[in-house]
Parts: structure tokens; sequence; C-alpha cells
């Protein structure tokens, strides 16, 4: 990360905290990044920036950057919860490891796929 400028002010890597705030901010339901509502991709941004310093210079280009990262960690969830939860009839459903996903949500979920 240090490449990109960014220093960690916590200990995770920027794709950690990627991945996580692609899956807690971003809704399922969607089926590309472009999708996601602005208010959502400002919520993660925010959140994201809590963890690194940066230069102001390059925060519109390191905003782009993360948000597409968060995009792509949501569709590899997606596919993930699909593969051990869709598919798989004796997993039970995924609510209580992500408390966020309620069973309206879980079921137009499985409804799509």
């Amino acid at each position: 990360m240090e490449r990109y400028g960014l220093v960690p002010v916590r200990t995770s890597s920027g794709r950690d905290i990627c991945g996580v705030l692609g899956r807690r901010y971003f809704t399922i339901l969607v089926d590309n990044i472009m999708l996601v509502l602005d208010s959502e991709k400002e919520e993660a941004w925010e959140k994201f920036k809590l963890s690194f310093k940066y230069p102001a210079d390059d925060e519109q280009r390191l905003k782009c950057r993360a948000l597409q990262k968060m995009g792509n960690y949501l569709k590899n969830w997606k596919t993930k919860l699909v593969s051990e939860y869709v598919l798989n009839p004796y997993q039970p459903t995924p609510y209580s490891k992500w408390l966020w996903i309620t069973e309206t949500v879980w079921a137009e979920f499985v409804a799509a796929k």
C-alpha cells in the first residue's frame, strides 16, 4: 500500500478493509458496483478513509480504486454465498454469520439465483 502513498493507521491491509466494507455496506441484491447507491458508496469510502492517511492530491484516484476493489470483493462474496448456502441445502442460512443479511434480503437473493 505504500506504493500508492497510503500509510495504514491500523494494521489491516487495504485489501482486507475493502473486502469487509464491500460486504458490509453494499447490498447483495445488486449485480454490479455501478448499481450501488451513491450514498452507500460514500459511507463505505468514509469508513475506508478512517483506516489510512494519504496525500490529498490522490483522493479521487484512491476512492475510485478502493470502490472498484470493494465491488470485486462483493462479487466474489456473492459467488461464495451461492455456492455455500444457496446450492447447499444442508447449510444453514447465513443470518448468524452476517447479521446485516435479513430474511427478506436473503429470500430475494435466493429467488434471483
